[in-house]
């Protein structure tokens, strides 16, 4: 498993160098992120003044809320859905030019998830559907229903992994997106998820970064120091932290291209070693396949 995440990251690291190529990618992450904490403000006001007046009726052992409530919550779960494929698709654009060695420009980017924005904005409330009945789900059963429901999202996930390339790339409809994501998972099943493994550990440790400036900013505080000075290290935390989902988000669009394309032709993008994605597959393959 280890050697395998290994693996992964290496490959993630060609993902490093098509964004060291074109730096401008991350502006979309960033846009994506001050989108949602702009939609996430103006749904979550109007919804704490609701819910303050609202005196939650009891049946069948859990809390009963009013329908307009999750209608509410769909919308909100749909548009940020909407706002995180959109940007991801302009990322995803930008980097099969790059693989098909073209310079691509932000322009591209914005024309390539303008162009495909219906179909994700149908992708997104399918995925809002499942995420509100997920939740509701959840919230009826209990411990228990916790526990079934959390491995019913993940199954979600890993199915649904290819859904959005093959809804931008192959142009078929959200079902068909879900089917053939499927079949892509079970041909190359797992490398996707271990790849995410990687990049999730090593992120993970570069995370634990943005502790060292707030660990220093309470030891500066505790020994007298200037609030300003613990302030600014709390504030350099935040940024690091900000600045790594940003990075973070970029590869996992680029990287997400290449393994989709790898799975659905064969062959390694530009940039990328066959044979290091050719032993990750097949090995996998033979694995679980016995092939």
């Amino acid at each position: 498993m280890f050697e395998r995440t290994s693996r992964s990251w290496k490959l993630v690291g060609h993902s490093w160098k098509i964004l060291l190529e074109d730096r401008h990618l991350l502006l979309f992450p960033a846009i994506s992120g001050v989108a949602t904490l702009v939609t996430l403000a103006s749904f979550l006001v109007p919804i704490i003044v609701a819910a303050s007046g609202h005196e939650p009726s009891q049946g069948h052992g859990h809390e009963s809320m009013p329908p307009w409530l999750y209608a509410v919550g769909f919308l909100f779960y749909m548009l940020t859905f909407f706002i995180a494929y959109y940007f991801n698709v302009a990322v995803m654009h930008c980097a099969a030019m790059r693989m098909d060695g073209r310079t691509p420009t932000l322009i591209d980017g914005f024309r390539g998830a303008n162009s495909h924005a219906l179909d994700l904005l149908g992708w997104a409330a399918i995925s809002a559907t499942v995420g509100i009945v997920l939740r509701t789900v959840e919230q009826r059963l209990g411990l228990v229903g916790r526990i079934v429901i959390g491995l019913v999202g993940c199954a979600w996930t890993v199915v649904t992994y290819f859904a959005v390339p093959v809804l931008v790339f192959e142009r078929v409809s959200a079902g068909n997106a879900v089917r053939r994501s499927a079949q892509l998972l079970k041909s190359t099943w797992g490398d996707a998820m271990v790849a995410n493994a990687g990049t999730n550990v090593v992120f993970g440790l570069l995370s634990l970064l943005g502790l060292v400036p707030i660990a220093a900013g309470v030891y500066s505080a505790s020994v007298g120091a200037p609030a300003a000075m613990a302030a600014g290290m709390c504030s350099l935390a935040v940024f690091y932290w900000l600045f790594l989902g940003v990075v973070s988000s970029a590869l996992r669009s680029i990287f997400q291209v290449a393994l989709y394309r790898y799975a659905t032709t064969g062959l390694a993008p530009a940039g990328y070693p066959q044979e290091l994605l050719e032993s990750q597959f097949i090995a996998k393959r033979r694995g679980f396949f016995g092939r």
